[in-house]
Parts: C-alpha cells; sequence; structure tokens
C-alpha cells in the first residue's frame, strides 16, 4: 500500500510523493512547478494518481513510478482534490480561476469548463448517479451543475463573498442525496434541498428564472456615469456625473441588511466615465474626466476605510473599462485626451505597483464594458473610432493571454451600459433601452433576459449575493437614483438550516 502526499511551501517549487503505508519508505517523488496542497485521487484501477499545483495545472502520474502522462493547464492555482465520475472516467476540479473542468481521466482533454464568479478552492461532490455537480465558490454561492455539460441547474448565497474563502468548504451529500451540505466563511453550515431525489433537477431552459426586475433602496444623489463595486459584503456606488453636468467624488454603500444606502469615504478627485474594478480587499477608481473637464491617467485605491493614490497609467482615459483578474488589474481602450478611440490596454501588477502594456484590443472602443468571468476577460459593445455602435465582443484568455480573441456577438448593439458577471453569466443593460443580454460563458451565446422597469442610459451595474443591480443612470431627461435589483430564485436548492457554527447541538 502506498500513501500520497504534497510538499512544497507558498512559494516556489512543489512535489507530489508516494511513501510505502507500512515502512514509511520514499518509493518516488516527482517535482512539480509549484506546492501541492491538492489531496492526491487514485483513479479506481489505481493506475493513475490525479492532483493539482499552485503552477495553475491538473496533473495524473502513474502510481507506480510518478510519471507524468498528462497535465492540464487552467488560469488560477489548484488546490481543489479532483473528484472522479461514477463511472471513473470523468475528473472534476476547480481552479483559483473560478471555473469548474471536466477532463477525461485517460487523456487530461477538456470536455467542459464552467465558471463562477470567484476562485473555487472547494472539492466537488458529484452525484452518485452522475447527473450532478455540487460545488462552492469564493463569490459566496454554491453552484449545482449538470455533470453532462457544466450547465447551471441552481445556486444560492451563503452569507459572504470573500477573494480568498467565500464557500471553501467542500459540500457534502445526505445519504440519500435529498440534502447537500457545505460551510462558509460567513460562520454558518447550510443545508440546501439538492433536487436530485423529488425529481426536480433540470437545467433552466433560459438563462433567466421567470421573474422581474424589482425595485431597491435608492441612492442618495443622482448620479450616472459611476463605477459600481462589491467589496466584504457591501455594494458601493462610486463617483459618476449629473445632467447639470456635476462630477461627484462621493461614495455611497449599500448594506442589503440594513436595507439602505450610507454614505462612505469620498475618492480624492470628483470623476466620471470612470473604470472601477477589484483586486483582493481592494477597489480600484481608474480614470475617468475629473471636476475640470480633464481626462486624467490617476488612479485611487479604497480599502473600504479610505482612498488613497495609486500609479497611475501610461495613457488618460475615460469611458474605459476595468477589471481584476489573475491578481492583475486591466484598463482596457477609452477615449484618450484627444478624444481618441483607443485598442490599447494597460495592466497594473499590484506587487510592482506599476503598469505595463498589454496585447491591444482587436477593435479600438470606447463607452464599453469589460468583465471577468472564470480566466477570461471579456470587452463587450462599445462604439469604434467612426463613433459606430457595436455588438462585437472579445475576449483575453489567461491560459493564451498574447492576443484577444473574437466570441459570440451581442443580438443588439449597445455602449454606455453596465456588465455584470454573475455566476457563469454576463449580464448586459443600459445603453438607453431597457432590453438586456444575458450571455452564458458555458455555451458561449446570448439571450434575452427580462426587461428593466425603464430605459437606462450609463447606469451601473454590480452583483452582490444572490442579486444583479442596475444602479442610478439617466432616464426621462435627468440622473436617476433609482436602483432595480434581479434576484435569482430556485425551488430546488431551497434552505433548510443555517445555524452558526457556534449553535449548540440540541
Amino acid at each position: 500500500m502506498v500513501v500520497y502526499s504534497g510538499i512544497g511551501g507558498l512559494q516556489g517549487a512543489g512535489w507530489l510523493a508516494a511513501h510505502d503505508a507500512v515502512r514509511g519508505e520514499l518509493v518516488w517523488k516527482v517535482a512539480l512547478g509549484g506546492p501541492v496542497q491538492s489531496s492526491p485521487t487514485p483513479t479506481p484501477d489505481g493506475r493513475l494518481v490525479l492532483f493539482g499545483s499552485w503552477d495553475s495545472r491538473v496533473y495524473a502520474v502513474r502510481a507506480v513510478d510518478g510519471l507524468v502522462q498528462w497535465s492540464h493547464g487552467t488560469g488560477g492555482k489548484v488546490d481543489a482534490s479532483p473528484r472522479l465520475s461514477p463511472d471513473g472516467t470523468t475528473a472534476y476540479v476547480g481552479s483559483w480561476d473560478g471555473c469548474l473542468y471536466a477532463l477525461k481521466v485517460n487523456t487530461g482533454a477538456r470536455i467542459w469548463r464552467t465558471c463562477t464568479g470567484g476562485g473555487i478552492r472547494s472539492s466537488a461532490a458529484p452525484s452518485s448517479d452522475g447527473r450532478a455537480l455540487f460545488v462552492g465558490s469564493a463569490d459566496g454561492h454554491l453552484y449545482a451543475f449538470s455533470a453532462d455539460n457544466g450547465s447551471l441547474w441552481w445556486r444560492h448565497f451563503c452569507g459572504r463573498s470573500d477573494h480568498a474563502y467565500g464557500v471553501r468548504s467542500s459540500p457534502a451529500l445526505s445519504t440519500d442525496e435529498a440534502a447537500v451540505f457545505v460551510g462558509s466563511a460567513d460562520g454558518r453550515v447550510y443545508s440546501f434541498r439538492s433536487g436530485l431525489t423529488d425529481g426536480r433537477m433540470a437545467p433552466s431552459s433560459a438563462a433567466w428564472p421567470s421573474s422581474n426586475w424589482s425595485t431597491a433602496p435608492s441612492l442618495a444623489t443622482a448620479r450616472d456615469d459611476l463605477g459600481v463595486a462589491a467589496l466584504d459584503g457591501l455594494l458601493y456606488a462610486i463617483g459618476g456625473g449629473n445632467d447639470q453636468g456635476d462630477r461627484f467624488a462621493s461614495v455611497e454603500a449599500l448594506n442589503m441588511s440594513a436595507g439602505s444606502w450610507a454614505s462612505a469615504s469620498p475618492m480624492k478627485s470628483a470623476r466620471s466615465g470612470l473604470g472601477v474594478g477589484v483586486l483582493g480587499v481592494y477597489i480600484y477608481a481608474v480614470g475617468g474626466r475629473v471636476a475640470d473637464g480633464s481626462i486624467v491617467s490617476s488612479v485611487e485605491v479604497f480599502d473600504g476605510k479610505e482612498w488613497t493614490m495609486a500609479a497611475s497609467m501610461s495613457t488618460p482615459r475615460r469611458n474605459l473599462g476595468v477589471a481584476g483578474l489573475g491578481g492583475r488589474l486591466y484598463s482596457v481602450g477609452g477615449e484618450d485626451s484627444s478624444f481618441d478611440t483607443l485598442a490599447s490596454v494597460e495592466i497594473f501588477d499590484p506587487q510592482r505597483g506599476l503598469w505595463s502594456f498589454g496585447p491591444s484590443l482587436r477593435t479600438g472602443r470606447m463607452s464599453h464594458a469589460v468583465a471577468a468571468l472564470g480566466d477570461r476577460l471579456y470587452a463587450v459593445g462599445g462604439t469604434d473610432a467612426q463613433g459606430e455602435s457595436l455588438t462585437s465582443v472579445e475576449y483575453l484568455d489567461l491560459g493564451s493571454p498574447s492576443a484577444w480573441t473574437a466570441t459570440s456577438s451581442l443580438s443588439t448593439s449597445i455602449s454606455v451600459f453596465a456588465l455584470v458577471a454573475h455566476g457563469p453569466m454576463l449580464y448586459a443593460f443600459g445603453g438607453g433601452a431597457a432590453s438586456v443580454q444575458v450571455f452564458d460563458a458555458t455555451r458561449e451565446v446570448w439571450s434575452s433576459g427580462p426587461r428593466l422597469a425603464q430605459p437606462l442610459y450609463a447606469p451601473g451595474g454590480g452583483s452582490l449575493g444572490d442579486c444583479v443591480y442596475a444602479i442610478g443612470g439617466y432616464t426621462n431627461g435627468q440622473a436617476a437614483t433609482s436602483v432595480y435589483a434581479y434576484c435569482t430564485a430556485f425551488e430546488v436548492g431551497k434552505i433548510q438550516r443555517a445555524p452558526r457554527t457556534s449553535e449548540r447541538a440540541m
């Protein structure tokens, strides 16, 4: 009998070692490009051992001598443990890139990939009949996916999103598989109806469940052209302007527990048309147009308490797209101080505190929007250098970050709008319309979602808990304070019990 164990510190190389279970002698050791914190998974026939590494790869090695048979790259560290399908032919494993991968055990070929809104450090729990997979994400949700194709069956928020934790624990199914249990970073253990035993576990035929947008607490200040970001359970509305030509440094924070917006620390500069992105526990406000009307390259960073200045970009930009991906902040396209439309991309490395240029967009665009989903950064819509509104969409993949790749186009062109990554979907709304377009990243197709209550131009958009928010914007000839929420709701996956871990069992 052999015992397998991962070796390696938080930095540098790592190894997988095999030791004789009786004598403790080393049988073999294989060197890797990063530490191994994933628990190794032997195949049923005993031929292979599967595991993940912090070098962002999933490995299969021969059990007899540790020789690598295949490896599959992801967009982030892999410390989740591979889980096998009941027939042993498919391995399911999550990555810090936010995606769950289904790989062929014998070859490592990818069968499908589906993405969540945060890193996956949770090991998946397959159902015994091979139909479903349950996995947690740092976005604070427990997900149920189809094992056949990775389509979303249901998901529910577990109290707290966290860049490193959220739902890090591995789900467990009850003996009869009627319930699924999982712990969360909010200090609770949750029990959900799995939907497996009552015949109600089935993928939705639409990207959205049949529901509508509802009214949420209004902003204190009417604003459009703003930035929105979520951090530590709060949703922030940042800067923006209004129909009177004012620009704001003010910031408001939505706490859904309190059911209202409250003033937060203001930025150092008033900005509209800015880009906003999150890296770890920080919000970045990038570029935009300031109070005197100039377009700037300056950047501010918010730690949840106050704003400080960060390194400036090389190029002044407004109406740009900003998002964090893979530990770096991307500033994409926009309009410069000469009012030229940009295809250039700048990337901020927080470890070095410096910006550098990345691969340029295929199409220069401004008044577009960007969002990170899994290991991809999507640039959607906007207007080109000729002022034409675009339907085109392109993405940058961390697995091949040297060039942008075209993907499925929007059904209708859109600019000056909000784009929200929520679970495995992108939601595009605004641009002076009430329509909503939804991108399913698993199938790479756009479809229509429920319409907003009114047309919005230049709204902010964000995701918090189970809800997508449309915030402010310009409507009926003026900037708005209105906020709308679309909250997912599923019959299966209904919460049964969520006691705090400090509660005593009776």
